[in-house]
């Protein structure tokens, strides 16, 4: 999200043991991984749950961790539209989408959201081509994020509904 998440924390595999004077952590602000920095080496102490210092009855080596800062999941989901049957052309309104999920305050813009959605529309599990014989009814509109891209953020679809209308003023003559 662009700002610094931090870990500042470290454990010990020996139980019945405290360490002082020495720390560890890691800074990063975008999704990524980030090594972990010791500091304090030098004055390390350690105590045993007596609390008697022990540091010289060991030999203490450091092994690199890490802070992993994972992608937030945004959602982005189809609208509704609606047209009569019959009538592909007068489709309403305009495919859009929509997101949520942002994390602290973002937008779309601050986000860095790019790339074009587009739409697949389904009836049940079975695509569907929307045409003048598309029969009265709900459809799903599942849009297809695959070339959504955002430094921090994982895309979910959800999908909206396309109700098409029966037809009016059918006039029927025998």
């Amino acid at each position: 999200n662009g700002k610094e998440q931090s870990v500042s924390d470290f454990t010990s595999s020996i139980s019945g043991l405290t360490f002082e004077n020495v720390t560890a952590g890691a800074k990063g602000t975008k999704a990524n991984e980030y090594a972990t920095i010791f500091t304090g080496q030098s004055s390390l102490v350690i105590k045993d749950s007596t609390g008697a210092d022990v540091t010289n009855h060991y030999t203490v080596s450091y092994a690199p961790g890490k802070l992993t800062i994972t992608k937030a999941i945004l959602t982005a989901t189809a609208g509704n539209r609606s047209m009569t049957y019959g009538n592909a052309g007068a489709i309403t309104p305009a495919a859009s989408v929509t997101y949520s999920g942002f994390v602290n305050g973002e937008t779309k813009t601050t986000a860095g959201v790019s790339g074009t959605v587009s739409y697949t529309y389904l009836n049940g599990t079975t695509p569907v081509t929307v045409n003048n014989s598309l029969g009265a009814g709900s459809y799903a509109i599942r849009p297809v994020l695959t070339a959504l891209t955002a430094e921090n953020y994982t895309f979910v679809p959800a999908d909206g509904v396309l109700t098409v209308n029966l037809a009016t003023n059918l006039r029927v003559t025998v």
